[in-house]
């Protein structure tokens, strides 16, 4: 069975690195709606901000952004400088899209 990312966790090897993801997926949908849930409270900001702000691992928010981008639930706003010579995408959150309720009772159900 075939798991499309970004709506879930992707693999490499058919062996441990499946296993670990499909052992993830859970975890998985809840980080995209905590971070989710962030933007869509009217924060705008870098993943890395996201990250401060929630309380989170760098490593974490923004694999989570991008996913989240990919998925069209945030839009990339425009580039700031982050660090001299380096640049980040500020984000927002797009409209809400029709299964934003599903993507957040998932990951509920999962802390259930």
């Amino acid at each position: 069975m075939k798991h499309p990312y970004p709506e879930n966790p992707g693999w490499k090897d058919a062996t441990v690195s499946k296993d670990n993801a499909e052992a993830n997926r859970v975890r998985f949908n809840r980080m995209q709606a905590r971070v989710l849930r962030l933007y869509y409270a009217g924060f705008i900001g870098t993943a890395d901000e996201a990250a401060v702000r929630l309380g989170i691992s760098l490593l974490s928010s923004r694999p989570r952004c991008t996913e989240l981008v990919k998925m069209g639930y945030l839009q990339k706003a425009k580039r700031d400088r982050s660090r001299p010579g380096r640049h980040a995408w500020i984000l927002a959150a797009t409209l809400a899209p029709l299964d934003l309720d599903d993507l957040f009772s998932n990951a509920e159900d999962a802390d259930a």
